[in-house]
């Protein structure tokens, strides 16, 4: 069973930043997020992904031992 929505999705999409950049994000961070989930989006796209799919940032910040 498909439930997607994409029958011939392009292979990438290029886009623009429209967000406003919150703390620890820089400009290269959104523009890799955005197309990355673009990317993902031309052969993902269906209910299931636009109800319970998306994207979050981690980062592990190692201090150094005494």
């Amino acid at each position: 069973m498909n439930l997607s929505d994409v029958e011939n999705g392009p292979s990438m999409m290029s886009c623009d930043v429209s967000c406003d950049l919150e703390e620890g994000y820089t400009a290269r961070d959104v523009v890799a997020a955005e197309e990355a989930w673009q990317k993902y989006l031309n052969r993902n796209d269906s209910v299931i992904v636009e109800t319970f799919q998306g994207q979050f940032k981690s980062t592990l910040t190692i201090t150094p031992c005494d």
